[in-house]
Protein backbone atom coordinates (compact mmCIF):
# COMPACT_ATOMS: atom_id res chain seq x y z
CA UNK A 1 0.00 0.00 0.00
CA UNK A 2 1.54 3.30 -1.10
CA UNK A 3 0.95 6.60 0.68
CA UNK A 4 -1.88 7.67 -1.64
CA UNK A 5 -3.73 4.42 -0.97
CA UNK A 6 -3.06 4.76 2.75
CA UNK A 7 -4.51 8.28 2.78
CA UNK A 8 -7.64 7.10 0.96
CA UNK A 9 -8.00 4.27 3.46
CA UNK A 10 -7.71 6.59 6.49
CA UNK A 11 -10.09 9.12 4.94
CA UNK A 12 -12.65 6.38 4.36
CA UNK A 13 -12.26 5.26 7.99
CA UNK A 14 -12.87 8.82 9.17
CA UNK A 15 -15.84 9.52 6.96
CA UNK A 16 -17.59 6.18 6.50
CA UNK A 17 -16.53 3.58 9.04
CA UNK A 18 -19.29 2.66 11.50
CA UNK A 19 -17.17 0.45 13.71
CA UNK A 20 -16.31 1.84 17.14
CA UNK A 21 -12.63 1.00 16.97
CA UNK A 22 -9.29 2.62 16.26
CA UNK A 23 -6.85 1.96 13.42
CA UNK A 24 -3.07 1.75 13.65
CA UNK A 25 -0.10 2.74 11.51
CA UNK A 26 3.04 0.89 12.53
CA UNK A 27 6.58 0.90 11.24
CA UNK A 28 10.20 1.04 12.35
CA UNK A 29 11.80 4.27 13.49
CA UNK A 30 12.99 6.25 10.51
CA UNK A 31 10.51 4.83 8.00
CA UNK A 32 8.72 8.19 7.72
CA UNK A 33 5.49 7.78 9.67
CA UNK A 34 5.59 11.30 11.15
CA UNK A 35 6.66 12.83 7.85
CA UNK A 36 3.76 11.14 6.10
CA UNK A 37 1.28 12.40 8.68
CA UNK A 38 2.47 16.01 8.65
CA UNK A 39 3.15 16.34 4.92
CA UNK A 40 0.53 14.09 3.31
CA UNK A 41 -2.25 12.99 5.65
CA UNK A 42 -2.93 16.27 7.48
CA UNK A 43 -3.00 18.34 4.24
CA UNK A 44 -5.29 15.75 2.64
CA UNK A 45 -7.73 16.05 5.55
CA UNK A 46 -7.61 19.84 5.65
CA UNK A 47 -9.93 22.06 3.64
CA UNK A 48 -10.53 25.79 3.55
CA UNK A 49 -12.83 25.68 6.56
CA UNK A 50 -11.10 23.39 9.00
CA UNK A 51 -8.22 21.14 9.88
CA UNK A 52 -9.74 17.76 10.68
CA UNK A 53 -6.70 16.27 12.43
CA UNK A 54 -5.74 16.48 16.10
CA UNK A 55 -2.11 15.34 16.26
CA UNK A 56 -0.64 14.63 19.71
CA UNK A 57 2.63 12.91 20.58
CA UNK A 58 2.52 10.49 23.51
CA UNK A 59 6.25 10.95 24.04
CA UNK A 60 6.89 12.00 27.63
CA UNK A 61 3.22 12.11 28.67
CA UNK A 62 3.00 10.55 32.12
CA UNK A 63 -0.69 10.67 33.04
CA UNK A 64 -4.07 10.25 31.39
CA UNK A 65 -5.02 13.70 32.67
CA UNK A 66 -2.01 15.21 30.85
CA UNK A 67 -2.97 13.32 27.71
CA UNK A 68 -6.53 14.64 27.90
CA UNK A 69 -5.17 18.16 28.37
CA UNK A 70 -2.88 17.81 25.34
CA UNK A 71 -5.74 16.66 23.13
CA UNK A 72 -8.07 19.35 24.47
CA UNK A 73 -5.57 22.17 23.96
CA UNK A 74 -4.72 20.93 20.46
CA UNK A 75 -8.40 20.98 19.55
CA UNK A 76 -8.80 24.51 20.89
CA UNK A 77 -5.57 25.71 19.26
CA UNK A 78 -6.78 24.54 15.86
CA UNK A 79 -9.99 26.53 16.35
CA UNK A 80 -12.13 23.54 15.49
CA UNK A 81 -15.12 24.74 17.46
CA UNK A 82 -17.38 27.48 16.16
CA UNK A 83 -18.80 29.71 18.87
CA UNK A 84 -22.29 29.37 17.43
CA UNK A 85 -22.29 25.61 17.93
CA UNK A 86 -24.58 24.13 20.53
CA UNK A 87 -24.85 20.67 22.03
CA UNK A 88 -26.83 18.30 19.84
CA UNK A 89 -27.37 14.59 19.53
CA UNK A 90 -25.35 14.61 16.31
CA UNK A 91 -22.29 15.86 18.13
CA UNK A 92 -19.49 13.47 19.05
CA UNK A 93 -18.35 14.53 22.51
CA UNK A 94 -15.11 13.11 23.87
CA UNK A 95 -16.40 12.46 27.38
CA UNK A 96 -13.25 10.53 28.17
CA UNK A 97 -11.25 13.66 27.30
CA UNK A 98 -13.62 15.96 29.18
CA UNK A 99 -13.28 13.95 32.36
CA UNK A 100 -9.50 14.01 32.08
CA UNK A 101 -9.42 17.76 31.45
CA UNK A 102 -11.81 18.41 34.32
CA UNK A 103 -9.59 16.39 36.62
CA UNK A 104 -6.48 18.23 35.40
CA UNK A 105 -8.01 21.66 36.04
CA UNK A 106 -9.70 20.62 39.27
CA UNK A 107 -13.27 20.89 37.97
CA UNK A 108 -15.78 18.74 39.89
CA UNK A 109 -17.97 17.49 37.04
CA UNK A 110 -20.36 15.87 39.49
CA UNK A 111 -21.21 19.23 41.03
CA UNK A 112 -20.81 21.88 38.33
CA UNK A 113 -23.20 21.19 35.46
CA UNK A 114 -22.38 24.57 33.95
CA UNK A 115 -18.65 23.80 33.92
CA UNK A 116 -19.37 20.38 32.43
CA UNK A 117 -21.48 21.87 29.61
CA UNK A 118 -18.80 24.45 28.86
CA UNK A 119 -16.25 21.67 28.44
CA UNK A 120 -18.66 19.62 26.33
CA UNK A 121 -19.25 22.58 24.01
CA UNK A 122 -15.52 22.96 23.42
CA UNK A 123 -14.70 19.36 22.58
CA UNK A 124 -16.86 18.46 19.58
CA UNK A 125 -14.93 15.82 17.66
CA UNK A 126 -17.45 15.19 14.89
CA UNK A 127 -15.56 14.56 11.67
CA UNK A 128 -12.21 14.83 13.44
CA UNK A 129 -9.38 12.30 13.59
CA UNK A 130 -7.29 12.08 16.75
CA UNK A 131 -3.77 10.97 15.82
CA UNK A 132 -1.71 9.69 18.74
CA UNK A 133 1.95 9.32 17.78
CA UNK A 134 4.87 7.60 19.55
CA UNK A 135 2.81 4.94 21.33
CA UNK A 136 5.94 2.97 22.21
CA UNK A 137 7.59 6.06 23.76
CA UNK A 138 4.74 7.03 26.03
CA UNK A 139 5.54 7.81 29.65
CA UNK A 140 2.35 5.92 30.44
CA UNK A 141 2.06 2.17 30.40
CA UNK A 142 1.06 0.85 26.96
CA UNK A 143 -1.93 -0.98 28.44
CA UNK A 144 -3.11 2.22 30.16
CA UNK A 145 -2.97 4.14 26.88
CA UNK A 146 -4.82 1.38 25.05
CA UNK A 147 -7.54 1.36 27.72
CA UNK A 148 -7.94 5.12 27.31
CA UNK A 149 -8.20 4.77 23.53
CA UNK A 150 -10.71 1.96 23.94
CA UNK A 151 -12.94 4.30 25.95
CA UNK A 152 -12.62 7.00 23.28
CA UNK A 153 -13.60 4.79 20.38
CA UNK A 154 -15.99 2.34 22.01
CA UNK A 155 -17.87 4.59 24.41
CA UNK A 156 -17.54 8.03 22.80
CA UNK A 157 -17.43 7.05 19.10
CA UNK A 158 -14.26 9.08 18.45
CA UNK A 159 -12.06 8.22 15.45
CA UNK A 160 -8.46 7.49 16.48
CA UNK A 161 -5.30 6.68 14.52
CA UNK A 162 -2.54 5.19 16.66
CA UNK A 163 1.00 5.55 15.30
CA UNK A 164 3.59 3.16 16.69
CA UNK A 165 6.71 1.12 16.22
CA UNK A 166 5.28 -2.21 17.31
CA UNK A 167 8.72 -3.75 17.04
CA UNK A 168 9.46 -1.93 20.32
CA UNK A 169 6.22 -3.11 21.95
CA UNK A 170 5.78 -6.73 20.93
CA UNK A 171 8.43 -8.90 22.55
CA UNK A 172 8.96 -12.65 22.52
CA UNK A 173 10.53 -15.22 24.78
CA UNK A 174 11.90 -18.66 23.96
CA UNK A 175 10.21 -21.63 25.56
CA UNK A 176 11.85 -25.01 25.91
CA UNK A 177 10.17 -28.36 26.26
CA UNK A 178 11.57 -31.76 27.11
CA UNK A 179 11.00 -34.59 24.65
CA UNK A 180 12.11 -38.04 25.86
CA UNK A 181 14.49 -36.47 28.32
CA UNK A 182 16.06 -34.13 25.77
CA UNK A 183 15.47 -30.40 25.89
CA UNK A 184 14.15 -29.11 22.60
CA UNK A 185 13.77 -25.42 21.81
CA UNK A 186 10.46 -24.44 20.24
CA UNK A 187 9.42 -21.26 18.52
CA UNK A 188 9.30 -17.93 20.29
CA UNK A 189 6.14 -17.03 22.18
CA UNK A 190 4.86 -13.60 23.28
CA UNK A 191 5.82 -12.37 26.73
CA UNK A 192 3.06 -11.97 29.30
CA UNK A 193 3.04 -8.20 28.80
CA UNK A 194 2.84 -8.65 25.03
CA UNK A 195 -0.08 -11.06 25.38
CA UNK A 196 -1.97 -8.45 27.43
CA UNK A 197 -1.18 -5.80 24.81
CA UNK A 198 -2.37 -8.02 21.96
CA UNK A 199 -5.62 -8.81 23.80
CA UNK A 200 -6.55 -5.18 24.36
CA UNK A 201 -5.35 -4.28 20.86
CA UNK A 202 -7.69 -6.89 19.41
CA UNK A 203 -10.55 -5.24 21.28
CA UNK A 204 -9.52 -1.65 20.46
CA UNK A 205 -7.91 -1.66 16.98
CA UNK A 206 -9.81 -2.97 13.97
CA UNK A 207 -6.99 -2.74 11.41
CA UNK A 208 -3.22 -2.19 11.31
CA UNK A 209 -1.29 -0.80 8.35
CA UNK A 210 2.48 -0.98 8.03
CA UNK A 211 4.68 1.92 6.93
CA UNK A 212 8.05 0.61 5.79
CA UNK A 213 8.61 2.14 2.38
CA UNK A 214 12.22 3.31 2.41
CA UNK A 215 12.00 4.01 -1.31
CA UNK A 216 9.19 6.47 -0.67
CA UNK A 217 11.31 8.17 1.99
CA UNK A 218 14.17 8.69 -0.46
CA UNK A 219 11.75 9.84 -3.13
CA UNK A 220 10.31 12.45 -0.76
CA UNK A 221 13.59 13.86 0.50
CA UNK A 222 15.23 14.04 -2.94
CA UNK A 223 12.19 15.57 -4.67
CA UNK A 224 12.90 19.16 -5.68
CA UNK A 225 13.11 21.17 -8.89
CA UNK A 226 16.62 22.18 -7.83
CA UNK A 227 17.85 18.59 -7.44
CA UNK A 228 18.98 16.27 -10.25
CA UNK A 229 16.86 13.32 -11.38
CA UNK A 230 17.74 10.07 -9.65
CA UNK A 231 16.87 6.37 -9.72
CA UNK A 232 15.88 4.70 -6.45
CA UNK A 233 17.11 1.13 -6.17
CA UNK A 234 17.23 -1.76 -3.72
CA UNK A 235 20.82 -2.78 -3.13
CA UNK A 236 21.45 -6.53 -3.06
CA UNK A 237 22.69 -7.02 0.52
CA UNK A 238 23.73 -10.58 -0.30
CA UNK A 239 26.38 -9.18 -2.63
CA UNK A 240 29.43 -7.92 -0.72
CA UNK A 241 30.55 -6.10 -3.88
CA UNK A 242 27.31 -4.08 -4.07
CA UNK A 243 27.27 -3.34 -0.34
CA UNK A 244 30.84 -2.08 -0.49
CA UNK A 245 30.25 -0.08 -3.66
CA UNK A 246 27.33 1.83 -2.16
CA UNK A 247 28.44 2.12 1.48
CA UNK A 248 32.12 1.30 1.90
CA UNK A 249 31.21 -1.48 4.35
CA UNK A 250 33.30 -4.64 4.04
CA UNK A 251 30.68 -6.95 5.55
CA UNK A 252 26.93 -7.48 5.22
CA UNK A 253 26.57 -9.37 8.51
CA UNK A 254 24.60 -6.64 10.30
CA UNK A 255 22.60 -5.32 7.34
CA UNK A 256 18.87 -5.93 6.82
CA UNK A 257 18.39 -3.76 3.74
CA UNK A 258 19.89 -0.92 1.76
CA UNK A 259 18.03 1.50 -0.49
CA UNK A 260 19.89 4.06 -2.58
CA UNK A 261 19.09 7.07 -4.74
CA UNK A 262 21.67 7.38 -7.50
CA UNK A 263 21.98 9.64 -10.55
CA UNK A 264 20.47 8.79 -13.91
CA UNK A 265 23.72 10.03 -15.45
CA UNK A 266 26.89 8.36 -14.16
CA UNK A 267 28.84 11.59 -14.59
CA UNK A 268 26.92 13.23 -11.72
CA UNK A 269 28.33 12.90 -8.19
CA UNK A 270 25.07 12.21 -6.40
CA UNK A 271 24.25 9.47 -3.88
CA UNK A 272 21.78 9.17 -0.98
CA UNK A 273 21.63 5.90 0.95
CA UNK A 274 19.43 4.47 3.73
CA UNK A 275 20.71 1.38 5.57
CA UNK A 276 18.67 -0.67 8.04
CA UNK A 277 20.98 -2.50 10.46
CA UNK A 278 19.96 -5.44 12.59
CA UNK A 279 18.82 -5.03 16.19
CA UNK A 280 21.74 -5.10 18.59
CA UNK A 281 24.23 -3.81 16.04
CA UNK A 282 26.68 -1.08 17.03
CA UNK A 283 25.25 1.73 14.91
CA UNK A 284 28.02 4.23 15.70
CA UNK A 285 30.73 1.75 14.71
CA UNK A 286 29.01 1.07 11.38
CA UNK A 287 28.60 4.79 10.76
CA UNK A 288 32.28 5.38 11.37
CA UNK A 289 33.21 2.57 8.98
CA UNK A 290 31.04 4.16 6.29
CA UNK A 291 32.62 7.57 6.90
CA UNK A 292 36.12 6.11 6.67
CA UNK A 293 35.64 3.87 3.65
CA UNK A 294 32.87 5.06 1.34
CA UNK A 295 34.25 6.07 -2.05
CA UNK A 296 33.45 9.72 -2.72
CA UNK A 297 34.96 9.40 -6.23
CA UNK A 298 32.93 6.42 -7.44
CA UNK A 299 31.63 8.24 -10.53
CA UNK A 300 33.24 8.99 -13.90
CA UNK A 301 35.72 11.87 -13.55
CA UNK A 302 33.81 13.54 -10.68
CA UNK A 303 34.05 13.58 -6.88
CA UNK A 304 31.44 14.43 -4.27
CA UNK A 305 32.26 17.67 -2.45
CA UNK A 306 30.52 16.83 0.81
CA UNK A 307 29.22 13.83 2.76
CA UNK A 308 26.70 14.06 5.63
CA UNK A 309 25.93 11.03 7.79
CA UNK A 310 23.61 10.30 10.73
CA UNK A 311 21.05 7.77 11.93
CA UNK A 312 17.49 7.49 13.14
CA UNK A 313 17.40 4.51 15.46
CA UNK A 314 18.84 1.59 13.50
CA UNK A 315 18.38 3.28 10.13
CA UNK A 316 21.62 4.91 8.97
CA UNK A 317 21.40 7.63 6.35
CA UNK A 318 24.08 9.41 4.38
CA UNK A 319 24.21 11.64 1.34
CA UNK A 320 27.17 12.81 -0.72
CA UNK A 321 27.20 15.25 -3.60
CA UNK A 322 28.02 18.90 -4.19
CA UNK A 323 27.81 20.85 -0.95
CA UNK A 324 24.46 22.57 -1.55
CA UNK A 325 22.60 19.52 -2.84
CA UNK A 326 23.96 17.25 -0.11
CA UNK A 327 22.99 19.72 2.63
CA UNK A 328 19.48 20.12 1.21
CA UNK A 329 18.83 16.38 1.11
CA UNK A 330 20.43 15.85 4.52
CA UNK A 331 18.20 18.52 6.08
CA UNK A 332 15.18 16.95 4.35
CA UNK A 333 16.02 13.62 5.99
CA UNK A 334 16.30 15.21 9.42
CA UNK A 335 12.93 16.86 8.89
CA UNK A 336 11.49 13.53 7.69
CA UNK A 337 12.39 11.88 11.03
CA UNK A 338 11.45 14.94 13.12
CA UNK A 339 15.13 15.58 13.96
CA UNK A 340 15.20 12.36 15.99
CA UNK A 341 18.77 11.55 15.01
CA UNK A 342 22.00 10.24 16.44
CA UNK A 343 25.53 11.59 16.17
CA UNK A 344 26.11 13.66 13.02
CA UNK A 345 29.23 13.09 10.94
CA UNK A 346 30.51 14.82 7.85
CA UNK A 347 33.40 14.65 5.43
CA UNK A 348 34.81 16.77 2.62
CA UNK A 349 35.89 15.09 -0.63
CA UNK A 350 39.46 15.35 -1.92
Amino acid sequence: MNTNELTKYIKNYLENAKTRSAIMLTGAWGCGKSYYIQNELVPALTDEEENRCVVVSLYGIKSLEALSKSIYLEVRAKAFIKKSESISRAKIIGKTIVKGVASFFGVDINVSEESLNQLYQSIDLTGKLIILEDLERSGLGILEVMGYVNNLVEQDGVKVLLVANEGEIIKYKTKEETVKGVKKEIKKIPTTKTEKYLRIKEKTVSDTKTSSDAKNMLKQITKSKDLPDTNIVNVNVNSIEEVTSFTGLKSNDNIEWIVASEPMMSSQAVLAVAIKVKDGSNVDTIKQEILNNVDMSKWICVTAEKLYLTNNGNVIFFVMSDADWAKTVYDNFKNYVNNDIGKELEKTGN
